[in-house]
C-alpha cells in the first residue's frame, strides 16, 4: 500500500518554535500540543507538513489521534496570514469603585461611552448595590458588550443574593468575588463564570502572574500577542480617585479624570510606548514556546534589560518557566529575582 508523503496540520493550527520546545496551537479547538524543536526545524516543512517517515511515526499518529490534521501527498502554496485589528482606540476599560467615588458617575460613564470600547472591568473596592444598579442601568444602551465584575467576599447567603441579581444583565461574562474562604469557580445557569479567589484581586501588587492556568489560546488574543503587547494594547484604567493610567499596576499617571478627557490623556506621548512591544523581543520570553498565549506584564519584571528606546524587555518577574530547560519553579523562591522582588516591595505580600 503507497504510504503519503506528508500528515498536513489544519489551518487553524499554528507551530510556536522555542529553543527546546515547540508548541502546536489549535485555536479553532483550543488544544495545544507539545513538540521538540528539532522536529520542528528537521521534519516540519512551512510549519504545516510533516514528513510521514518512520521516524515520525509516533508523532503523526499522536497528532493524527487528536484530529490535528490530515494525510497528503502535495504541499500547497498558500500561506496563512497574522492580523489583528480594531477601529477603537481603547477596547478594554478598567474602573474602580468604593462608596464615595471622587468623581461623578453619570459623567464617568458618559466619557467612557465617547471612547467606544467593547469591554469593560468593574472593580469595587467597597461594595454597594445601590451602585453597582446604577452603573449596569447607565450601561443599558452603551456600546460596552461584555462586562466583568469583581465584588468583594462577604458571606455566602450576599453571594447567592447578588449572584442572582447579576443574572438578568445578559453582558455580565464573568463574575469575581475575592477575598474568599476559597478559590473556584463555577458556570451560573448557563449564563457567566463566577469565580471565587482567596486574593485580593484588586491589589495591583497581583497583577502579572504567568501561569498555565491563565493560557489563552483562541485566535483572537493569538494574533493579538503576535503583533503587539498582550496585556497593554488597547487598555485604559480609571482609578477610585480618577486618575488615568494604561494599567493598574503602571506606575506613570496621564491625568485625572475629572480634569482632562480621555482621548486627552490617550494621545499623550507615553500612554502607548509598550503598545507594540511583543514577546518576541522580550529576554527569556523569545524563547518560550508559550509567549503567544500567555500574557506579558511590563508593571512587574526582572528588572535586567532595556532597549535602545528606553524599553523595559525584561522578563515579567512572576513567571516560573525557563524555556531553555523546559522546567516551572516557583518563581517568588528564585535567588535571581529576589533583587527585583525587593525593589517591588514585593517580599512583603508573598
Amino acid at each position: 500500500m503507497k504510504t503519503t508523503k506528508y500528515f498536513h496540520l489544519y489551518q487553524d493550527c499554528i507551530i510556536v518554535k522555542g529553543i527546546l520546545n515547540s508548541l502546536l496551537i489549535d485555536h479553532y479547538k483550543g488544544k495545544i500540543f507539545n513538540i521538540p524543536t528539532v522536529i520542528v526545524t528537521n521534519q516540519i516543512l512551512k510549519n504545516r507538513f510533516i514528513h510521514n517517515t518512520e521516524s515520525n511515526c509516533e508523532l503523526i499518529s499522536a497528532l493524527s489521534e487528536d484530529d490535528f490534521g490530515y494525510f497528503t501527498d502535495d504541499i500547497d502554496t498558500i500561506e496563512k496570514q497574522i492580523v489583528w485589528n480594531s477601529p477603537r482606540n481603547i477596547n478594554e476599560i478598567i474602573i474602580e469603585h468604593t462608596l464615595k467615588d471622587f468623581y461623578n458617575l453619570d459623567e464617568i460613564y458618559s466619557k467612557i461611552e465617547n471612547i467606544d470600547a467593547e469591554f469593560i472591568q468593574i472593580r469595587f473596592l467597597e461594595y454597594s448595590k445601590e451602585k453597582l444598579d446604577k452603573i449596569l442601568t447607565l450601561l443599558e444602551n452603551s456600546c460596552i458588550r461584555t462586562i466583568e465584575i469583581l465584588i468583594p467576599y462577604i458571606d455566602k447567603t450576599n453571594t447567592e443574593e447578588i449572584t442572582k441579581e447579576l443574572s438578568r444583565n445578559h453582558r455580565i461574562q464573568i463574575v469575581y468575588f475575592y477575598n474568599a474562604p476559597y478559590t473556584k469557580s463555577m458556570q451560573y445557569e448557563n449564563l457567566f463564570t463566577v469565580l471565587f479567589y482567596e486574593k485580593n484581586l484588586t491589589s495591583g501588587r497581583h497583577c502579572g502572574i504567568v501561569d498555565e492556568d491563565y493560557f489563552i489560546t483562541d485566535i483572537k488574543n493569538i494574533s493579538k500577542s503576535i503583533l503587539h503587547n498582550s496585556c497593554l494594547k488597547d487598555k485604559l484604567f480609571i482609578s477610585q480617585d480618577g486618575s488615568i493610567k494604561n494599567c493598574p499596576s503602571m506606575p506613570q499617571s496621564f491625568g485625572n479624570i475629572k480634569n482632562i478627557t480621555l482621548e486627552k490623556a490617550i494621545n499623550h506621548t507615553n500612554f502607548k510606548k509598550y503598545w507594540n512591544l511583543t514577546k518576541d523581543n522580550i529576554e527569556v520570553c523569545k524563547d518560550c514556546e508559550f509567549r503567544y498565549i500567555c500574557t506579558d506584564c511590563r508593571a512587574y519584571t526582572e528588572l535586567t534589560h532595556n532597549n535602545e528606546e528606553g524599553l523595559d524587555i525584561s522578563k515579567p518577574l512572576k513567571c516560573g518557566y525557563d524555556p531553555h530547560i523546559g522546567e516551572w519553579t516557583e518563581w517568588s523562591t528564585n535567588s535571581l529575582k529576589q533583587k527585583a522582588i525587593k525593589h517591588y516591595e514585593m517580599d512583603k505580600i508573598i
